[in-house]
């Protein structure tokens, strides 16, 4: 359990770090992950 706990925190970290270059992960930290990730597939 802390394990995952561990692992989700470094994500959300490293999603803060490359924020600027990477939308998607932006997305993913903001909660937007479903319909903002399409839009910017379909953007790319």
């Amino acid at each position: 359990m802390k394990m995952e706990v561990e692992t989700e925190e470094m994500e959300i970290e490293r999603a803060k770090r490359k924020r600027g270059r990477d939308p998607r992960g932006d997305a993913d930290r903001r909660g937007l992950d479903m319909r903002q990730r399409v839009l910017v597939e379909k953007n790319a």
